[in-house]
């Protein structure tokens, strides 16, 4: 053991002495690899990214094919480099151009990279892939490292903010911005928990990045929207076209962009202007500038506590408390109608008499004078649109508190796009100062509109109304004023854009605005195309064209031109002096078989729809909902929150009812002490909870053996069902003499076994 040692330790002194080393042999290897949009802008370096296990490139519109730059570092400085494609190559240094045209056969830009020093050697393989059309943008962190995209996306309320640089690149190359951002924060509410994230900035000067050539378009504030769950790319670039088509005086300009983050391809976004109180934006005066003005003293406004105020005329709002207010508090204001959710977290909103939320976002902080006032102006319009068009408390028509030409502009974009959100969230309206009319709009959001939703199973077919069922588009149709001005908007703006739309790439409305679905293709596709190859896999499953960008667009064109031909026969006929009726649900038609029961439910105000005209009667009904319906047959009046189940918050539509429920020992829970509002309830289990509020009466135990499956019915249930059978609240299938205990209710015979035992038990 010690001549083994010794020889060991020789061995060692060896190779020391003769200065060798027991490391690997050296090797080659490519430590950086990259191009640039513009070599003139350090701004503009764009990295490859791995994608489908190929080193892809993506390559700017402004980058020719002949002339790619490319730059890389090896570990040995002395390597020599070639490019080879499938047609030749081409020794390579950094900073060199490759010509792609004459290095690659075809459209295929794929070359092999091939590095040699002394008998080391390194290879790497490249796809470029280059779009048309569009711009691009880069932004570019000032600490990539700790405040990178990465760290700005990490941040779920929004709240972390970088500084960075950002460079624009018209399609041509041109230069339309290169300079600093003051920040870069997240945006949205559903698309912020996408993959795909959207994005706010902010200039370090102003700047017109559209390049209007309208002076007033030159500004700091930017979004860039994701278009994340619309395959199409184009969406909202429509919408914001039917807008100027309408010539609405309030529109958001727009211009698609490919987004390149810290060097790192991200797909095709849309750049937008922020709909915020601006001079090239929304125009009206700056209260919130008059605010800050008013209060020198404080800091941060929106710091201020928050407190509670409750107008003359039945709103309730939230202010901030303390402030001074300016010489004039009538205007400007910028609000939007909200999900009371969302609008709860805002600083200052109001909630009407009738329930609606309203956030006021510009002033962000309201001094209590200011909420009362803007609160007040608001339900009083909302007192006259629903009363027939004119307040009963202060004798004025609706058209003193808005003008009825925003409304209905804002109106038929909502009602063509079938936008499941339209008077709902992301409805804007703008007061000036003074006793001026509001005005509605200006548009936004609608990457979930023109059929893009399976959410509900209407919103995808180009047939029937929508908006127009909901509490405030039915307020709206039925005044004379509105119908009219609709039905001439339509006609004179609408109608002649079918044409249009149909068109080769050339055709456009006669102002400019609106143009083919050919142009709309032509601008994105390519783009659009490779937004789909990196986002693929992470696209939301609402939208019935699939996820891909070619069968997106032609449902996308398919849905708009059927709807505008169904429209044109339904909105082209209204007039001042006549109103189809509206039934009470669009999903209900009187050829159903549900038809009486439903409608009756409603007329009872045992069972409504769930909001904007949709009953949804194939639907499943819920535990919350079986509760709920149980409440209203009882009418016990108001109850008292209590803390029983944890699932069940206060605040919720169905908590009073579950409560109740609990209380008089007719809902349970379960073992783990949820009460799981949302689960659907089988047959047995609702027929069980009537049965408890009726008492849990006796029965003969005779008529269950009638039917088939009956041994499948839980023990627990077998009394109730018999109960239920014998009083005629279910009759069972005829088609194959079921009964079906363990089925899921849905919504059409709930409803139906609903009136049957509200009759039999007030009879």
């Amino acid at each position: 053991m010690k001549r083994l040692l010794l020889l060991c330790l020789t061995a060692a002194v060896l190779v020391s002495c003769l200065g060798l080393s027991a490391q690997a042999a050296p090797t080659l290897s490519w430590t950086e690899f990259y191009t640039m949009g513009d070599a003139a802008s350090a701004h503009t370096r764009i990295d490859p990214i791995e994608l489908d296990g190929t080193t892809t490139l993506f390559l700017p519109a402004s980058v020719s094919r002949k002339a790619v730059p490319v730059y890389f570092t090896l570990s040995e400085k002395n390597a020599v480099v070639t490019a080879t494609g499938s047609r030749g190559s081409v020794a390579l240094k950094s900073g060199d151009t490759l010509d792609l045209t004459t290095l690659c056969e075809g459209t295929d830009d794929t070359i092999t990279l091939r590095a040699r020093s002394g008998s080391m050697q390194a290879e790497k393989r490249v796809t470029f892939l280059r779009y048309d059309n569009v711009s691009t943008m880069f932004l570019v962190s000032d600490d990539p490292v700790n405040e990178g995209r990465e760290w700005v996306e990490s941040s779920e309320d929004k709240s972390n903010r970088a500084k960075g640089s950002m460079a624009l690149l018209a399609a041509d190359g041109e230069s339309v911005y290169d300079g600093k951002l003051t920040q870069i924060k997240g945006r949205g509410n559903s698309t912020w928990k996408g993959a795909k994230r959207p994005y706010q900035i902010k200039l370090d000067k102003k700047t017109d990045l559209l390049q209007t050539g309208d002076s007033a378009d030159k500004v700091k504030t930017w979004v860039l929207l994701a278009n994340f769950y619309d395959p199409s790319a184009v969406r909202n670039m429509l919408a914001l076209d039917l807008g100027r088509a309408l010539q609405m005086e309030c529109n958001m300009g727009y211009r698609p962009v490919c987004l390149f983050y810290d060097g790192e391809f991200r797909g095709l976004y849309l750049l937008t202007e922020k709909v915020e109180v601006n001079e090239g934006r929304v125009n009206v005066t700056d209260l919130e500038k008059a605010n800050e003005k008013a209060n020198p003293d404080v800091e941060d406004l929106t710091k201020l506590e928050s407190k509670t105020g409750t107008t003359a005329n039945g709103a309730t709002y939230l202010y901030c408390d303390g402030m001074n207010d300016p010489a004039d508090i009538t205007g400007g204001y910028l609000l939007e109608m909200d999900f009371a959710d969302r609008a709860m977290e805002e600083k200052c909103y109001f909630i009407t008499a009738r329930g609606f939320y309203v956030v006021v976002k510009s002033p962000e902080a309201c001094s209590k004078a200011e909420m009362d006032y803007i609160a007040s102006w608001y339900q009083d319009y909302e007192d006259a649109v629903f009363e027939g068009g004119t307040s009963s408390k202060t004798g004025k028509p609706f058209t003193d508190y808005v003008t009825v030409e925003s409304m209905v502009q804002c109106y038929l974009v909502n009602e063509l796009s079938k936008n499941g959100d339209g008077f709902n969230t992301s409805a804007y309206l703008y007061k000036e100062t003074g006793s001026e009319p509001m005005k509605m709009g200006p548009l936004w959001d609608y990457d979930l509109g023109f059929g893009n939703n399976n959410y509900e199973d209407l919103l995808p077919q180009p047939e029937l109304l929508y908006t127009v069922y909901g509490s405030l588009g039915r307020a709206l149709y039925a005044l004379p004023e509105f119908r009219a001005e609709a039905q001439r908007q339509y006609t004179k703006y609408i109608t002649p854009l079918a044409d249009v739309l149909a068109g080769n790439a050339d055709a456009v409305s006669a102002d400019g605005s609106v143009h083919s679905f050919a142009w709309y293709r032509e601008q994105v596709a390519a783009a659009a195309g490779y937004d789909e190859l990196l986002w693929k896999s992470s696209h939301m499953d609402v939208r019935p064209g699939g996820n891909g960008f070619a069968e997106n667009f032609a449902s996308l064109q398919n849905f708009v031109v059927k709807r505008v031909q169904w429209l044109d026969g339904v909105i082209g006929k209204w007039s001042a002096d006549h109103a189809d009726p509206l039934g009470d649900y669009m999903d209900v038609f009187e050829s159903d078989w549900y038809y009486d029961t439903i409608t009756r439910a409603t007329a009872l105000g045992l069972l409504h729809g769930k909001g904007a005209g949709i009953f949804d009667p194939s639907g499943i009904t819920t535990r919350a909902q079986t509760a709920q319906v149980i409440y209203n047959i009882a009418a016990p009046g108001s109850i008292a929150y209590s803390d029983v189940f944890p699932d069940v918050a206060e605040g919720s539509w169905y908590a009073p009812a579950v409560l109740w429920a609990q209380r008089e020992k007719i809902v349970l829970g379960y073992d783990d002490g949820l009460f799981r509002p949302d689960r659907g309830v089988s047959r047995e289990d609702m027929i069980t909870l009537l049965y408890r509020y009726a008492g849990s009466p006796k029965t003969s135990g005779r008529k269950l053996a009638e039917f088939r499956d009956n041994a499948s019915i839980s023990d627990y249930a077998r009394q109730a069902m018999e109960w239920a059978v014998e009083n005629g609240l279910i009759l069972g299938y005829a088609e194959d003499g079921t009964i079906r205990p363990q089925s899921t209710t849905t919504r059409a015979e709930f409803a139906t076994i609903a009136v049957r035992f509200y009759e039999k038990t007030n009879a």
